[in-house]
């Protein structure tokens, strides 16, 4: 005998773990605008309520949240739940760390655009994840990265998934060539560990936006500026980390001899306007 209007309880296909690799991502400063979205006595405040709604459906369409479908990474999966990310997909599926790596750039370049920055951990192991469940020993040293590790703003990625990356290839590249690739968009930093470079390695993805490198350098000065003098001392100190990478990143756009061969007078004083914190 059934109760009306009671469904049937679902049951569990998962049969065991999966081996994954797992990033897990968190905006910074996502509490303080949110608490800036109310204003006296519960009255909204609708500029800042949109520019939360952007912000989360802008990292939505950099992620392919709402498309169901990746033509790069077939066994990709995604959840979102308020200001985190958690992206993963089988270890073995072929160069998939490449792509989840240039993905996940791009919507650095993106949230920067938007006024943040954002912080995680990437690695690899057990873990369940489907459109319904998320849980497992990855999930749970991903999240550990980003909170006790990677400290600044930036995204950590264990040596264990570069390896996975030559591992796991296309047949027509070599594991120099993939090393090479990986590379091209990690730095590593003063403490060995290598973080998903957003400053000069990323300027590459700056040719999907309408965003050019003085605007795109530009946005993360706006957010230095807005940050370094944080009542914080650990807030600060993030911020201190942010402003070292940017005065590195403009120093070759602030030499003489580059203004000097740029023709166009509106590329001139694009990165002329590049100065130093």
């Amino acid at each position: 005998m059934t109760t009306k209007g009671r469904s049937k309880k679902e049951k569990s296909t998962v049969t065991g773990y999966e081996n994954r690799i797992v990033a897990f991502i968190d905006l910074l400063g996502f509490k303080e605008i949110i608490m800036d979205t109310v204003v006296g006595k519960n009255m909204d405040n609708t500029e800042n309520i949109g520019k939360v709604h952007e912000l989360l459906l802008a990292m939505r369409r950099s992620l392919d949240i709402d498309e169901g479908y990746n033509e790069f990474i077939k066994s990709k999966q995604v959840t979102q739940f308020s200001d985190s990310v958690v992206i993963s997909f089988l270890h073995d599926e072929e160069s998939a760390v490449f792509w989840t790596l240039f993905e996940i750039q791009c919507l650095i370049v993106e949230i920067v655009s938007k006024g943040f920055l954002c912080r995680g951990g990437l690695t690899s192991g057990k873990l369940i994840h489907t459109n319904k469940l998320l849980f497992g020993p990855a999930f749970i040293d991903a999240y550990l990265m980003e909170s006790k590790k990677a400290i600044f703003p930036r995204i950590i990625v264990d040596p264990e998934v570069i390896e996975t990356a030559i591992n796991y290839r296309h047949e027509d590249h070599t594991p120099e060539h993939i090393r090479e690739s990986i590379m091209d968009m990690l730095t590593k930093d003063f403490d060995d560990f290598y973080y998903i470079d957003y400053f000069e390695k990323a300027l590459e993805c700056l040719n999907d936006t309408s965003c050019d490198t003085p605007t795109y350098m530009d946005n993360i000065k706006q957010i230095i500026k807005r940050n370094i003098k944080n009542k914080d001392p650990k807030i600060r100190k993030k911020y201190r980390w942010v402003r070292e990478k940017y005065n590195e990143t403009i120093k070759p756009y602030r030499k003489k001899a580059f203004l000097e061969s740029l023709n166009d007078s509106d590329l001139y004083d694009f990165y002329k306007r590049l100065k130093k914190i």
